[in-house]
Protein backbone atom coordinates (compact mmCIF):
# COMPACT_ATOMS: atom_id res chain seq x y z
CA UNK A 1 0.00 0.00 0.00
CA UNK A 2 1.28 3.43 -0.94
CA UNK A 3 0.45 6.03 1.66
CA UNK A 4 -0.28 9.48 0.23
CA UNK A 5 -1.09 11.25 3.47
CA UNK A 6 -1.77 14.74 4.74
CA UNK A 7 0.42 17.77 4.23
CA UNK A 8 0.44 19.71 7.44
CA UNK A 9 -0.83 22.89 5.96
CA UNK A 10 -3.40 23.65 3.28
CA UNK A 11 -2.20 25.51 0.16
CA UNK A 12 -3.90 28.94 0.58
CA UNK A 13 -2.50 32.17 -0.73
CA UNK A 14 -2.81 33.97 2.59
CA UNK A 15 -1.56 31.02 4.61
CA UNK A 16 1.63 30.17 2.77
CA UNK A 17 3.97 32.32 0.69
CA UNK A 18 7.17 31.07 -0.87
CA UNK A 19 9.74 33.24 -2.69
CA UNK A 20 12.65 31.34 -4.21
CA UNK A 21 16.05 32.86 -3.32
CA UNK A 22 14.48 35.01 -0.63
CA UNK A 23 12.41 34.63 2.53
CA UNK A 24 9.89 31.82 2.65
CA UNK A 25 6.86 32.71 4.76
CA UNK A 26 4.51 30.09 6.12
CA UNK A 27 1.68 29.71 8.59
CA UNK A 28 2.39 28.61 12.12
CA UNK A 29 0.11 25.80 13.25
CA UNK A 30 1.57 24.79 16.60
CA UNK A 31 2.93 27.91 18.26
CA UNK A 32 3.46 26.43 21.71
CA UNK A 33 5.82 23.84 20.31
CA UNK A 34 8.24 26.66 19.49
CA UNK A 35 8.21 28.48 22.84
CA UNK A 36 11.35 26.75 24.05
CA UNK A 37 13.04 27.51 20.76
CA UNK A 38 12.63 31.29 20.82
CA UNK A 39 16.00 32.09 22.38
CA UNK A 40 17.97 30.47 19.54
CA UNK A 41 15.99 31.96 16.65
CA UNK A 42 17.67 34.28 14.17
CA UNK A 43 15.86 37.09 12.40
CA UNK A 44 17.21 36.90 8.90
CA UNK A 45 15.93 38.12 5.56
CA UNK A 46 17.53 38.14 2.14
CA UNK A 47 15.82 39.22 -1.05
CA UNK A 48 16.50 39.55 -4.76
CA UNK A 49 13.92 42.34 -4.82
CA UNK A 50 13.96 45.85 -3.38
CA UNK A 51 13.86 45.66 0.42
CA UNK A 52 14.46 47.89 3.41
CA UNK A 53 15.30 47.43 7.07
CA UNK A 54 16.17 43.79 6.49
CA UNK A 55 18.08 42.11 9.31
CA UNK A 56 20.79 39.87 7.85
CA UNK A 57 23.17 37.34 9.30
CA UNK A 58 25.93 35.95 7.11
CA UNK A 59 25.72 32.28 6.17
CA UNK A 60 22.26 31.64 7.67
CA UNK A 61 19.03 31.21 5.73
CA UNK A 62 15.67 31.48 7.42
CA UNK A 63 12.00 30.89 6.89
CA UNK A 64 9.11 32.80 8.39
CA UNK A 65 6.77 30.70 10.48
CA UNK A 66 3.62 32.71 10.16
CA UNK A 67 1.22 33.29 13.03
CA UNK A 68 -1.10 36.06 11.86
CA UNK A 69 -1.68 37.95 8.63
CA UNK A 70 -4.11 40.37 7.05
CA UNK A 71 -4.37 42.57 3.98
CA UNK A 72 -4.66 46.33 3.55
CA UNK A 73 -6.15 47.10 0.12
CA UNK A 74 -5.76 50.21 -2.02
CA UNK A 75 -7.63 51.79 -4.90
CA UNK A 76 -5.94 51.95 -8.28
CA UNK A 77 -2.99 54.37 -8.39
CA UNK A 78 -3.46 55.30 -4.70
CA UNK A 79 -0.99 54.81 -1.87
CA UNK A 80 -3.22 55.88 1.04
CA UNK A 81 -6.54 54.57 2.28
CA UNK A 82 -9.12 55.70 4.82
CA UNK A 83 -10.14 52.11 5.53
CA UNK A 84 -7.86 50.48 8.06
CA UNK A 85 -8.69 47.08 9.65
CA UNK A 86 -8.69 48.23 13.27
CA UNK A 87 -9.77 44.87 14.70
CA UNK A 88 -6.92 43.05 12.93
CA UNK A 89 -4.42 45.65 14.12
CA UNK A 90 -5.52 45.20 17.73
CA UNK A 91 -5.06 41.45 17.30
CA UNK A 92 -1.62 42.09 15.82
CA UNK A 93 -0.59 44.22 18.80
CA UNK A 94 -1.81 41.55 21.19
CA UNK A 95 0.23 38.87 19.41
CA UNK A 96 3.36 41.04 19.42
CA UNK A 97 2.96 41.69 23.13
CA UNK A 98 2.55 37.98 23.82
CA UNK A 99 5.51 36.97 21.65
CA UNK A 100 8.31 39.58 21.81
CA UNK A 101 10.53 37.57 19.42
CA UNK A 102 8.07 38.01 16.56
CA UNK A 103 8.74 40.30 13.60
CA UNK A 104 6.31 42.01 11.23
CA UNK A 105 6.79 41.34 7.56
CA UNK A 106 5.33 43.96 5.19
CA UNK A 107 4.83 42.94 1.56
CA UNK A 108 3.88 45.83 -0.76
CA UNK A 109 2.42 45.11 -4.20
CA UNK A 110 0.60 46.66 -7.14
CA UNK A 111 -1.37 45.34 -10.08
CA UNK A 112 0.27 45.14 -13.51
CA UNK A 113 -1.18 48.40 -14.88
CA UNK A 114 1.65 50.87 -15.56
CA UNK A 115 5.39 50.44 -15.96
CA UNK A 116 7.40 48.20 -13.61
CA UNK A 117 9.40 51.20 -12.41
CA UNK A 118 6.28 53.21 -11.59
CA UNK A 119 4.68 50.26 -9.80
CA UNK A 120 7.79 49.67 -7.71
CA UNK A 121 7.70 53.30 -6.55
CA UNK A 122 3.94 53.10 -5.90
CA UNK A 123 4.38 49.94 -3.82
CA UNK A 124 7.13 51.67 -1.86
CA UNK A 125 4.79 54.56 -1.02
CA UNK A 126 2.09 52.11 0.06
CA UNK A 127 4.54 50.35 2.35
CA UNK A 128 5.66 53.64 3.92
CA UNK A 129 2.04 54.60 4.51
CA UNK A 130 1.16 51.29 6.20
CA UNK A 131 4.29 51.25 8.35
CA UNK A 132 3.68 54.81 9.55
CA UNK A 133 0.02 54.07 10.31
CA UNK A 134 0.93 50.96 12.29
CA UNK A 135 3.49 52.92 14.30
CA UNK A 136 0.85 55.59 15.03
CA UNK A 137 -1.40 52.82 16.34
CA UNK A 138 1.21 51.56 18.78
CA UNK A 139 3.30 49.01 16.86
CA UNK A 140 7.01 49.27 17.64
CA UNK A 141 9.03 50.70 14.77
CA UNK A 142 11.82 48.17 15.29
CA UNK A 143 9.58 45.18 14.47
CA UNK A 144 9.39 45.61 10.70
CA UNK A 145 11.01 43.62 7.91
CA UNK A 146 9.97 45.18 4.62
CA UNK A 147 9.63 43.90 1.06
CA UNK A 148 8.62 46.02 -1.93
CA UNK A 149 7.57 43.80 -4.84
CA UNK A 150 5.66 46.18 -7.10
CA UNK A 151 4.01 44.06 -9.78
CA UNK A 152 6.41 41.15 -9.20
CA UNK A 153 5.33 38.12 -7.15
CA UNK A 154 1.56 38.82 -7.45
CA UNK A 155 -0.83 37.25 -4.97
CA UNK A 156 -3.44 36.69 -7.69
CA UNK A 157 -3.88 36.73 -11.46
CA UNK A 158 -4.00 40.27 -12.83
CA UNK A 159 -6.41 39.22 -15.59
CA UNK A 160 -9.49 39.72 -13.38
CA UNK A 161 -10.70 42.79 -11.42
CA UNK A 162 -10.68 40.69 -8.24
CA UNK A 163 -7.10 39.62 -8.85
CA UNK A 164 -5.91 43.16 -9.53
CA UNK A 165 -7.60 44.34 -6.32
CA UNK A 166 -5.85 41.63 -4.29
CA UNK A 167 -2.52 42.77 -5.71
CA UNK A 168 -3.12 46.44 -4.87
CA UNK A 169 -2.21 45.71 -1.28
CA UNK A 170 0.20 45.56 1.59
CA UNK A 171 0.23 42.19 3.31
CA UNK A 172 0.98 42.38 7.04
CA UNK A 173 2.43 39.21 8.55
CA UNK A 174 3.44 38.52 12.15
CA UNK A 175 5.66 35.56 12.81
CA UNK A 176 8.99 34.10 13.79
CA UNK A 177 12.00 33.74 11.52
CA UNK A 178 13.54 30.30 11.95
CA UNK A 179 16.73 28.82 10.48
CA UNK A 180 16.28 26.26 7.71
CA UNK A 181 18.13 23.37 6.13
CA UNK A 182 17.89 22.83 2.39
CA UNK A 183 16.96 19.35 1.20
CA UNK A 184 18.32 18.51 -2.24
CA UNK A 185 18.05 15.43 -4.38
CA UNK A 186 16.85 13.79 -7.56
CA UNK A 187 14.03 11.51 -8.64
CA UNK A 188 15.20 8.82 -11.06
CA UNK A 189 13.87 5.75 -12.84
CA UNK A 190 14.71 2.53 -11.04
CA UNK A 191 15.41 0.96 -14.44
CA UNK A 192 17.90 3.29 -16.13
CA UNK A 193 18.65 6.01 -13.56
CA UNK A 194 17.33 8.80 -15.76
CA UNK A 195 15.74 11.84 -14.13
CA UNK A 196 11.96 12.06 -13.78
CA UNK A 197 9.90 15.27 -13.81
CA UNK A 198 6.58 15.86 -12.10
CA UNK A 199 5.08 17.64 -9.10
CA UNK A 200 6.56 17.39 -5.60
CA UNK A 201 4.64 18.00 -2.36
CA UNK A 202 6.66 18.60 0.80
CA UNK A 203 5.48 18.93 4.38
CA UNK A 204 6.64 19.24 7.97
CA UNK A 205 5.01 20.35 11.19
CA UNK A 206 5.18 24.06 10.38
CA UNK A 207 5.72 24.21 6.64
CA UNK A 208 4.33 22.73 3.43
CA UNK A 209 4.80 23.55 -0.22
CA UNK A 210 4.61 22.17 -3.76
CA UNK A 211 7.07 22.38 -6.64
CA UNK A 212 7.14 21.55 -10.34
CA UNK A 213 10.15 19.33 -11.05
CA UNK A 214 11.69 19.35 -14.55
CA UNK A 215 12.91 16.33 -16.49
CA UNK A 216 16.25 16.35 -14.66
CA UNK A 217 14.38 15.15 -11.57
CA UNK A 218 16.40 17.48 -9.36
CA UNK A 219 14.75 19.21 -6.40
CA UNK A 220 15.67 21.54 -3.54
CA UNK A 221 13.40 22.83 -0.78
CA UNK A 222 13.66 24.23 2.78
CA UNK A 223 12.76 22.56 6.06
CA UNK A 224 12.76 24.54 9.35
CA UNK A 225 15.43 23.04 11.60
CA UNK A 226 12.90 22.94 14.42
CA UNK A 227 11.06 20.28 12.37
CA UNK A 228 13.15 17.12 12.54
CA UNK A 229 10.63 15.13 10.51
CA UNK A 230 9.54 16.07 7.00
CA UNK A 231 7.71 14.31 4.18
CA UNK A 232 7.78 14.13 0.40
CA UNK A 233 5.30 12.82 -2.14
CA UNK A 234 5.79 12.97 -5.89
CA UNK A 235 3.56 12.42 -8.94
CA UNK A 236 5.04 11.92 -12.41
CA UNK A 237 3.64 11.69 -15.93
CA UNK A 238 6.07 8.83 -16.50
CA UNK A 239 3.88 6.33 -14.61
CA UNK A 240 5.88 6.59 -11.39
CA UNK A 241 4.96 8.10 -8.04
CA UNK A 242 6.40 8.41 -4.56
CA UNK A 243 3.76 7.88 -1.91
CA UNK A 244 4.04 10.11 1.13
CA UNK A 245 7.35 9.19 2.73
CA UNK A 246 8.78 10.54 5.99
CA UNK A 247 12.43 11.45 6.60
CA UNK A 248 14.40 12.43 9.70
CA UNK A 249 16.79 15.36 9.30
CA UNK A 250 19.14 13.78 11.82
CA UNK A 251 19.33 10.45 9.99
CA UNK A 252 19.88 11.46 6.36
CA UNK A 253 22.36 13.45 4.32
CA UNK A 254 20.17 16.39 3.28
CA UNK A 255 22.65 17.62 0.68
CA UNK A 256 21.60 15.08 -1.92
CA UNK A 257 19.06 12.25 -1.96
CA UNK A 258 18.71 9.92 -4.94
CA UNK A 259 15.20 8.46 -4.97
CA UNK A 260 14.52 5.64 -7.46
CA UNK A 261 10.88 5.20 -8.48
CA UNK A 262 9.09 2.10 -9.80
CA UNK A 263 6.33 1.96 -12.40
CA UNK A 264 2.78 1.75 -11.01
CA UNK A 265 1.27 -1.74 -11.07
CA UNK A 266 -2.31 -2.98 -11.09
CA UNK A 267 -3.64 -3.75 -7.63
CA UNK A 268 -1.73 -1.05 -5.76
CA UNK A 269 -3.81 0.93 -3.26
CA UNK A 270 -3.12 4.66 -2.93
CA UNK A 271 -4.22 6.01 0.44
CA UNK A 272 -4.96 9.71 0.91
CA UNK A 273 -5.10 10.18 4.67
CA UNK A 274 -6.46 13.71 4.32
CA UNK A 275 -9.48 13.02 2.09
CA UNK A 276 -11.69 12.55 5.15
CA UNK A 277 -15.42 13.00 5.72
CA UNK A 278 -17.78 14.35 8.33
CA UNK A 279 -19.44 11.48 10.20
CA UNK A 280 -22.60 10.26 8.47
CA UNK A 281 -22.09 12.53 5.46
CA UNK A 282 -20.40 12.82 2.08
CA UNK A 283 -18.98 16.23 3.05
CA UNK A 284 -15.19 16.61 3.33
CA UNK A 285 -14.07 17.63 6.82
CA UNK A 286 -13.61 21.41 7.15
CA UNK A 287 -10.00 22.34 6.50
CA UNK A 288 -9.30 19.24 4.41
CA UNK A 289 -10.83 20.38 1.10
CA UNK A 290 -7.41 21.26 -0.31
CA UNK A 291 -6.49 17.57 -0.41
CA UNK A 292 -8.86 17.00 -3.33
CA UNK A 293 -6.55 18.98 -5.60
CA UNK A 294 -3.65 16.68 -4.75
CA UNK A 295 -5.79 13.67 -5.56
CA UNK A 296 -6.79 15.34 -8.84
CA UNK A 297 -3.12 15.93 -9.67
CA UNK A 298 -2.33 12.27 -9.06
CA UNK A 299 -5.03 11.11 -11.49
CA UNK A 300 -4.08 13.80 -14.01
CA UNK A 301 -0.36 12.96 -13.99
CA UNK A 302 -0.87 9.20 -14.24
CA UNK A 303 -2.91 9.56 -17.44
CA UNK A 304 -2.05 6.07 -18.74
CA UNK A 305 -3.90 4.32 -15.91
CA UNK A 306 -7.42 3.42 -14.83
CA UNK A 307 -8.47 3.71 -11.19
CA UNK A 308 -11.22 2.65 -8.80
CA UNK A 309 -12.39 5.22 -6.24
CA UNK A 310 -13.15 3.29 -3.05
CA UNK A 311 -15.42 4.67 -0.32
CA UNK A 312 -15.21 3.66 3.35
CA UNK A 313 -17.10 4.30 6.59
CA UNK A 314 -16.39 4.05 10.29
CA UNK A 315 -17.81 1.32 12.54
CA UNK A 316 -19.17 2.25 15.93
CA UNK A 317 -17.63 0.54 18.92
CA UNK A 318 -18.71 0.79 22.55
CA UNK A 319 -15.41 2.49 23.49
CA UNK A 320 -15.86 5.04 20.72
CA UNK A 321 -19.48 5.71 21.72
CA UNK A 322 -18.36 6.28 25.31
CA UNK A 323 -15.72 8.75 24.14
CA UNK A 324 -18.42 10.73 22.33
CA UNK A 325 -20.87 10.86 25.23
CA UNK A 326 -20.24 14.56 25.84
CA UNK A 327 -20.15 15.59 22.17
CA UNK A 328 -23.17 14.03 20.49
CA UNK A 329 -24.83 17.41 19.94
CA UNK A 330 -22.02 18.38 17.55
CA UNK A 331 -22.87 17.04 14.07
CA UNK A 332 -19.22 16.64 13.10
CA UNK A 333 -19.00 13.75 15.56
CA UNK A 334 -22.37 12.15 14.71
CA UNK A 335 -21.66 8.61 13.45
CA UNK A 336 -25.07 7.24 14.20
CA UNK A 337 -26.29 7.96 10.68
CA UNK A 338 -23.31 6.08 9.37
CA UNK A 339 -23.79 2.92 11.40
CA UNK A 340 -26.92 1.95 13.29
CA UNK A 341 -26.65 0.00 16.53
CA UNK A 342 -29.20 -2.39 15.02
CA UNK A 343 -26.95 -5.04 13.45
CA UNK A 344 -29.63 -5.91 10.90
CA UNK A 345 -29.26 -2.44 9.39
CA UNK A 346 -25.58 -1.86 10.00
CA UNK A 347 -24.13 -3.17 6.72
CA UNK A 348 -26.88 -1.67 4.55
CA UNK A 349 -26.39 1.77 6.06
CA UNK A 350 -22.63 1.56 5.81
CA UNK A 351 -22.56 0.46 2.19
CA UNK A 352 -24.98 3.16 1.11
CA UNK A 353 -22.79 5.84 2.67
CA UNK A 354 -19.49 4.41 1.45
CA UNK A 355 -20.90 4.25 -2.09
CA UNK A 356 -22.09 7.85 -1.82
CA UNK A 357 -18.65 8.96 -0.65
CA UNK A 358 -16.93 7.17 -3.52
CA UNK A 359 -19.40 8.68 -6.01
CA UNK A 360 -18.80 12.17 -4.56
CA UNK A 361 -15.06 11.94 -5.24
CA UNK A 362 -15.69 10.31 -8.63
CA UNK A 363 -17.95 13.21 -9.61
CA UNK A 364 -15.35 15.74 -8.44
CA UNK A 365 -12.71 14.16 -10.66
CA UNK A 366 -15.02 14.01 -13.68
CA UNK A 367 -16.09 17.63 -13.20
CA UNK A 368 -12.42 18.63 -13.20
CA UNK A 369 -11.55 17.06 -16.52
CA UNK A 370 -10.76 13.40 -15.82
CA UNK A 371 -12.04 11.03 -18.53
CA UNK A 372 -14.83 8.89 -17.07
CA UNK A 373 -13.46 5.87 -18.97
CA UNK A 374 -10.48 5.96 -16.62
CA UNK A 375 -12.54 5.77 -13.42
CA UNK A 376 -14.82 3.41 -11.54
CA UNK A 377 -16.28 3.80 -8.07
CA UNK A 378 -17.35 1.35 -5.37
CA UNK A 379 -18.36 1.39 -1.71
CA UNK A 380 -16.73 -1.01 0.72
CA UNK A 381 -18.68 -0.20 3.88
CA UNK A 382 -16.56 -0.95 6.93
CA UNK A 383 -14.74 -3.97 5.48
CA UNK A 384 -11.32 -2.27 5.37
CA UNK A 385 -10.91 -0.17 8.49
CA UNK A 386 -7.70 1.64 9.37
CA UNK A 387 -8.76 1.30 13.03
CA UNK A 388 -11.12 -1.71 13.40
CA UNK A 389 -11.76 -0.81 17.05
CA UNK A 390 -11.69 2.98 16.96
CA UNK A 391 -11.69 4.47 20.46
CA UNK A 392 -11.48 8.16 19.59
CA UNK A 393 -12.68 10.68 17.03
CA UNK A 394 -9.12 10.93 15.68
CA UNK A 395 -9.15 7.21 14.86
CA UNK A 396 -12.75 7.24 13.62
CA UNK A 397 -12.12 10.01 11.10
CA UNK A 398 -9.29 7.96 9.55
CA UNK A 399 -11.89 5.28 8.80
CA UNK A 400 -14.18 7.75 6.99
CA UNK A 401 -12.09 8.02 3.84
CA UNK A 402 -11.54 7.12 0.22
CA UNK A 403 -8.74 5.06 -1.28
CA UNK A 404 -7.66 4.80 -4.91
CA UNK A 405 -6.96 1.39 -6.45
CA UNK A 406 -4.81 1.04 -9.58
CA UNK A 407 -6.86 -1.09 -12.01
CA UNK A 408 -4.21 -1.18 -14.71
CA UNK A 409 -3.01 0.63 -17.79
CA UNK A 410 -5.54 1.95 -20.28
CA UNK A 411 -3.99 -0.08 -23.08
CA UNK A 412 -4.01 -3.37 -21.12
Amino acid sequence: MIDIGKNELPFKVRDIMVYLNTIHSIRLKHLRALCGFFLCMFIIATSAYASKNVHQKSGVDSIMIENWSFMILFESNRHITDTFPDQEIEELKSILEQYPAFSIRLEARTDSVGSPQYNLALADRRLNFVRNELIKRGVGKDRFIEFVFGEDEPLADNQSPEGRQANRSVRVVAGLYAPIRMISGRFVSDEDGKGIGGILYTGSRHHSDSFKIDSSGEFSFPVPVVDNIFSMEFFSKEDRILGKTYYNLNQINPSFLTIPLKVLKAGEILTFKDVLFVGGRTTILPGYEYALNRLLNLITYTKNYRFEVQGHVNRLTRAYMDSLSNRLTNPIYDDFIENEIDSNRLEFKGYNLSEARAKTIYNFLIENGIDSNRLEWKGYGNRYLVFPNATSETQARQNRRVTIKVLGRIDD
